[in-house]
């Protein structure tokens, strides 16, 4: 079957915006390797704004794929790097949630023992505020 130029256009958009997915998903992680906290939430946001010009491509694509009966090999060279993309950031995002849950857990175990270090202090210097007594009255 000839090439689809339309067909093309939208695949290679959609792979571009999977590609994109995939280099925001390198950065997150490295964020969580080295506990960046602040920069996880833009690229977060960034993240979802894909994630949302995306939706209203797979439909319409997964379509168009099950209608062309024999694809342009160009046409099956995209779709199958896209599926390669796919299924290795479906398996990415498994292990990014793994790691995000083992970053929160972390981070709340160092606020409550900072906490608990916070209200030891808070009651040293409670009794800290008392005037010393002497024991002896020599002077």
């Amino acid at each position: 079957m000839p090439l689809e130029p339309q067909a093309l256009a939208a695949s290679l958009e959609a792979l571009e915006l999977w590609k994109e997915l995939a280099a925001l998903y390198d950065q997150v992680d490295g964020c969580l390797r080295d506990s960046e906290w602040d920069r996880v939430g833009p690229l977060a946001v960034r993240l979802n704004e894909l994630e949302e010009r995306l939706k209203p491509l797979t439909a319409p694509l997964a379509e168009l794929r099950r209608a062309t009966r024999a694809p342009d090999p160009a046409l099956i060279a995209v779709w199958r790097e896209t599926d390669l993309l796919v299924a290795s950031l479906a398996e990415r995002q498994a292990s990014l949630v793994r790691a995000a849950g083992e970053a929160r857990d972390a981070t709340a175990a160092l606020l409550i023992k900072s906490q608990g270090g916070r209200s030891q202090a808070a009651r040293y210097r409670r009794n800290a505020r008392i005037a010393p007594r002497f024991a002896s009255r020599r002077v």
